[in-house]
């Protein structure tokens, strides 16, 4: 083994470079995930917004009061109606914690410095007995 190691030592090296390079590209845009409770005090305390990206009529059931609807699908188009939480909290949220994670981090790709995910979504949210609106917006 080692003397393979030794023979193929810019192999392994590539290799390893290659592992870390990936890995540093994924922990640049992973993005926090908030329990309920914190996400609430993060955005009332630094002027953020919570995202939720379900479809409008997921939306319209019952949100978070003051949330933003974006479905997930229109992020890219959209984003800049969120400009001016660039530098802020936003908390994207989803039905279960699962879709939120994947859109806090494309508006780390998008340059949006503070985007996290609702741990367990809107059933966390729920869970947790915090007010919710069905009006739409």
């Amino acid at each position: 083994m080692t003397d393979f190691l030794l023979a193929n030592w810019h192999w392994v090296f590539l290799a390893m470079l290659s592992g870390f390079g990936l890995s540093w590209s994924f922990a640049r845009t992973a993005a926090a995930t908030l329990e309920p409770g914190l996400a609430v005090q993060i955005v009332e305390r630094e002027g953020g917004v919570f995202v939720d990206i379900r479809s409008a009529p997921e939306f319209a059931r019952g949100h978070i009061v003051r949330s933003v609807n974006l479905p997930a699908d229109e992020i890219p188009q959209r984003a800049k109606e969120l400009n001016r939480y660039k530098e802020k909290p936003i908390v994207a949220v989803c039905q279960n914690g699962m879709r939120s994670k994947q859109a806090a981090r494309k508006l780390a790709e998008l340059g949006f410095t503070r985007p996290a995910a609702l741990a367990g979504g809107m059933a966390a949210w729920r869970e947790a007995h915090l007010p919710l609106s069905a009006k739409k917006k």
